[in-house]
């Protein structure tokens, strides 16, 4: 769980499974989902989770439970 700085190693935020550096994760550990480039608990209204990330709904949704389907 760490990033290359330069020519150092540095480390993650605790809560990332891997990162481009110290406040931005790419992917989050076990339990966590991201947002943002931030690993949170839980996705917030009017967001749905897909693959560990939040992932905004449709912004004529209330909420949402998965990916947006084509309005014709």
């Amino acid at each position: 769980r760490t990033f290359l700085s330069g020519d150092r190693c540095e480390l993650c935020s605790k809560t990332c499974l891997t990162c481009s550096n110290s406040t931005s994760c790419l992917s989050c550990n076990k339990d966590l989902y991201l947002l943002n480039q931030q690993c949170v608990d839980e996705c917030p209204e009017r967001y749905y989770t897909s693959n560990q990330q939040c992932l905004a709904c449709h912004p004529l949704c209330q909420t949402c439970q998965g990916r947006p389907m084509n309005i014709e």
